[in-house]
């Protein structure tokens, strides 16, 4: 008998170790996807202005503006970097509320600023290193009270008016584009980029997707997330074109996070752990704060 013990109790203990171990990769694997996407993206988009710099000005959705800006290799790289980012935000956003995940987003312009001031080989002032903190500081306030969940049930106008959304978009961000090479549409150029790519998320979490087929693709919900993956890579670009990058980051990390979070939290059912909205609050904050704070000290940074 205590032999048949010693030989199932190791086996029992094992058993039940894997299962938590699978589960706990399991849990982390959205978070590191969230670092992974902040990574890929701050660095797509130092590579993307070093090429949108070079081209013509973009002054209308015309595929020819893409098809030009991909036959540079810093923008193929960056795109190819953007849409890795893209797909781990997407992976992310299917469990974690739209206030954390948009906020690995943000600290993109961590990754922007240090690799930016690397290439212009300038050094990271004191102000923006106690913004870089203070990006950091909201991030794990965030980290640590998000409650992570899955979407049942969405109000359905609210899915209709964000299939809708992107043409209303596209008319907005066309009539900037034809604007002349200004601050003010450069920076209503990275707004709608950052809600064409908040929008992303939005979708990451309402859409359904059982197998992949000709049906899934053709949803209004997955024509619309392509919609918005192409106008926000489209409006970031001609900004790039326009302003200094961490002005042009800083507020299309403002705009990708501020209304989608809300969003979120009204139509999605994005909540904090036992009910501590007040750190919510402050890790929010912290990261708009320190983004602004990391664009108004950077400066010009010479990217050609």
């Amino acid at each position: 008998m205590s032999a048949r013990l010693e030989n199932t109790v190791p086996l029992f203990w094992d058993t039940r170790s894997a299962a938590c171990y699978t589960n706990r990769v399991h849990e982390l694997l959205p978070y590191l996807a969230g670092i992974g996407c902040s990574l890929c993206s701050g660095t797509a988009t130092v590579l993307e202005q070093v090429a949108a710099r070079r081209q013509k000005s973009i002054r209308s959705l015309h595929p020819y503006h893409f098809i030009k800006l991909f036959q540079q290799g810093p923008y193929a790289i960056g795109i190819i970097l953007d849409l890795v980012g893209w797909g781990l935000f997407l992976l992310a956003a299917r469990t974690l509320p739209l206030f954390l995940d948009l906020s690995f987003l943000a600290a993109g312009l961590v990754v922007t600023a240090i690799v930016a001031q690397a290439h212009s080989k300038t050094k990271i002032s004191r102000t923006e290193m106690r913004a870089i903190g203070l990006v950091m500081i909201g991030i794990t306030l965030l980290g640590v009270v998000a409650q992570p969940s899955s979407v049942h049930s969405v109000n359905h106008n609210f899915v209709l008016a964000i299939e809708v959304f992107p043409v209303v978009l596209a008319l907005v961000g066309a009539s900037w584009l034809r604007t002349g090479n200004t601050r003010a549409s450069a920076l209503a150029l990275a707004g709608c980029s950052g809600l064409a790519f908040g929008a992303t998320g939005i979708i990451s979490r309402i859409i359904h997707i059982y197998h992949f087929d000709l049906h899934t693709v053709v949803q209004p919900l997955a024509l619309a997330l392509i919609a918005y993956g192409a106008l926000g890579m489209l409006f970031l670009s001609a900004a790039l074109q326009k302003e200094t990058i961490n002005r042009v980051t800083s507020t299309l990390y403002a705009s990708e996070l501020a209304l989608p979070s809300l969003l979120g939290i009204l139509f999605l059912g994005d909540s904090a752990r036992g009910g501590l909205w007040p750190l919510v609050a402050a890790g929010f904050l912290c990261v708009i704060i320190g983004t602004v704070a990391i664009a108004q000290d950077s400066g010009e940074l010479s990217l050609t």
